[in-house]
């Protein structure tokens, strides 16, 4: 049985992106995912209007929620909170993601009940181009250097445990405080 996976998008001012984002999550080769976008105040009429156009389609794979503004943390938690699936992944508004990701992330959480974050390599585009050098992970460097980024796949269990990400911090790095509650678990990571 396929577990279902939750793609949460927080979103402020980013309706430029979005186009491209969702599009990469529709793309994906795994049968069970919704996308829960949390609109984080928006200011800027582009982004308002075409979430407000996204939510009127009443998309059956998607769902919209308009938030104050609050921050990455708080909008990353209202849309788990919202969230049906079993499996999260956190995706930025102006990223995204290739057609395996999804299912082959799913996969690695599905055999390996000690692992609590799953990503992969990543490439940069826009202003720069590339791949992104993240280091291999390492505990004692992970302590001062974040390696993993923030869309990387996890149990919704775990979040629960966690307690969520942390909405005191507004201006990064929730992700990487949350991954080192993830750690506190002995939960690992898997690249």
């Amino acid at each position: 049985m396929q577990r279902r996976v939750s793609i949460i998008m927080p979103c402020y001012n980013d309706g430029q992106y979005l186009e491209d984002s969702i599009g990469s999550v529709l793309a994906q080769d795994y049968g069970d995912i919704e996308l829960v976008i949390a609109d984080d105040g928006s200011t800027d009429e582009f982004t308002q209007r075409y979430l407000r156009e996204l939510d009127a389609l009443a998309a059956p794979r998607i769902r919209v929620l308009f938030l104050a503004h609050g921050g990455p943390a708080y909008a990353r938690n209202r849309a788990i909170e919202a969230a049906t699936g079993d499996y999260l992944l956190p995706l930025d508004a102006d990223d995204m993601i290739e057609p395996p990701y999804v299912r082959e992330a799913a996969a690695v959480l599905d055999a390996e009940p000690r692992t609590g974050m799953v990503y992969c390599h990543a490439d940069q585009f826009g202003a720069q181009t590339g791949p992104w050098e993240l280091p291999d992970f390492e505990i004692g460097r992970f302590l001062y250097v974040n390696s993993i980024f923030n869309a990387a796949m996890y149990r919704k269990l775990d979040w629960q445990r966690a307690g969520g990400y942390d909405e005191s911090i507004v201006d990064g790095p929730e992700d990487w405080e949350f991954w080192l509650s993830l750690l506190e678990f002995g939960l690992r990571p898997h690249r």
